[in-house]
């Protein structure tokens, strides 16, 4: 028996799961945005919003 480990991402707002390796480099990003906005908001923490050129 084979064994792998797989990574899910749970999107709250959409509820939705998706397949971390299935998503696109783009949505993982959005993904990995909206996972540490979370993560400070539970722990209190600000975020500086950066502007890109």
């Amino acid at each position: 028996m084979e064994w792998k480990i797989v990574n899910y991402f749970y999107d709250v707002e959409e509820g939705k799961e998706y397949l971390w390796d299935e998503m696109s480099p783009e949505k993982q990003k959005e993904a990995s945005d909206k996972i540490h906005r979370r993560l400070a908001e539970a722990f209190g923490i600000r975020i500086k919003e950066e502007k890109t050129k």
